[in-house]
């Protein structure tokens, strides 16, 4: 018997030709921010930021997933003192503290907390089965609250969103039964208000300004809801085909802000149309389909909760990002991956593919 699985490398590396090719349409997308004139400074670092990133997923891939499941719980403790140095001595930008400054770079922990919360909630499933009684379901709750909380007060309401979809995912497939999660769901329903409460104001007037959106005030239109309408505007105009590259007015005359960022997707849809934004959604779909299968077929439990919280991550940022772009969900500021620009989302998102793809090499019982 081998210490790899050929099949589970080719699927592993089918995943990163995916991940290459949305990659890809967002670096040609940050070109058509930059006016399609030249190669503008954020293309060039997105693209080494790419290069980086391609080289950790064969670096994680060839370390053994369940040698760093060892770990889990130190890098678990790491992130969160980063998440905490970040409150005390973070960089602040547009009402906001999420960035450490290492020389001439900047890195956002609460990126890689979202790596290190999949870890060690993959570590604690796989060892227990406690889990799934209702007296101890608690305890996976408070591993993903406490980053959480600690994201919440930089403020960043997107980011610290991700962890709550990521945790019902993999403990759905860690076998907890419907009853205890509709319990759940209404212990969480009853503390919204103290989660309001926590919220900044500018998250508040968000959230008002989403559901009034039929019928807005005169200052939501003017500040608030500005950016959604754009980016409709930006989506409608678009059309089958779209108006060409680097030919969007919401794009190139900067009515749409942020669209390097939080709003990629309006701009693809305004330049690239229907037929552009189903070509982004079928490589998403191609890409979650893998990690499905390579979820599937992982020899050992460990191995599928680290893929499942791995694509649970990618698919709500998908359905968030091109949600709330779209008017279907409050503005939160959610990076749609692969396409946004910052390295800190770029090189995250090809660690848990390398991860993805470690599971998919290795089987059952073997260890490097």
């Amino acid at each position: 018997m081998k210490a790899f699985d050929r099949r589970g490398r080719f699927l592993g590396l089918l995943c990163l030709l995916t991940a290459v090719c949305i990659t890809v349409i967002g670096l040609v997308f940050l070109w058509s921010i930059g006016g399609a004139y030249g190669m503008p400074d954020h293309v060039k670092k997105q693209a080494i930021w790419s290069l980086v990133g391609i080289v950790l997923f064969f670096v994680v891939r060839a370390i053994d997933y369940r040698a760093v499941l060892k770990v889990a719980d130190v890098i678990y403790v790491v992130v969160l003192g980063l998440l905490v140095l970040v409150l005390v001595a973070g960089r602040s930008a547009g009402g906001a503290r999420r960035w450490l400054a290492l020389g001439p770079v900047s890195v956002q922990p609460s990126e890689f907390a979202k790596l290190a919360v999949v870890l060690i909630l993959a570590k604690y499933l796989s060892l227990t089965e406690s889990f799934r009684r209702l007296r101890w379901i608690w305890v996976p709750f408070v591993i993903g609250l406490i980053p959480m909380m600690l994201i919440l007060r930089q403020p960043d309401l997107g980011t610290a969103s991700v962890l709550l979809p990521v945790l019902g995912a993999m403990l759905y497939v860690g076998g907890v039964r419907a009853r205890t999660f509709l319990l759940v769901a209404l212990l969480f329903a009853a503390a919204l208000p103290l989660l309001w409460r926590y919220m900044a104001s500018y998250q508040k007037e968000r959230v008002i300004a989403f559901l009034s959106q039929d019928a807005p005030t005169d200052r939501q239109k003017e500040t608030i809801l500005y950016q959604l309408m754009q980016s409709k505007i930006a989506i409608g105009s678009g059309g089958l085909l779209g108006k060409g590259l680097g030919k969007g007015t919401q794009n190139t005359l900067g009515f749409l802000p942020n669209r390097e960022t939080d709003f990629p997707f309006p701009v693809i849809c305004e330049e690239w149309g229907f037929a552009g934004a189903l070509v982004l959604f079928g490589l998403y779909f191609v890409l979650l389909l893998l990690c499905t299968v390579i979820a599937g077929r992982s020899p050992e439990p460990q191995g599928a909760y680290v893929v499942v919280g791995i694509m649970a991550t990618l698919a709500t940022h998908i359905i968030v990002n091109t949600g709330m772009t779209s008017g279907q969900l409050p503005v939160v500021g959610i990076t749609l991956p692969f396409v946004s620009y910052g390295g800190s989302s770029l090189l995250v998102n090809f660690v848990g593919l390398g991860l993805v793809a470690s599971v998919a090499s290795r089987r059952a019982g073997w260890r490097r």
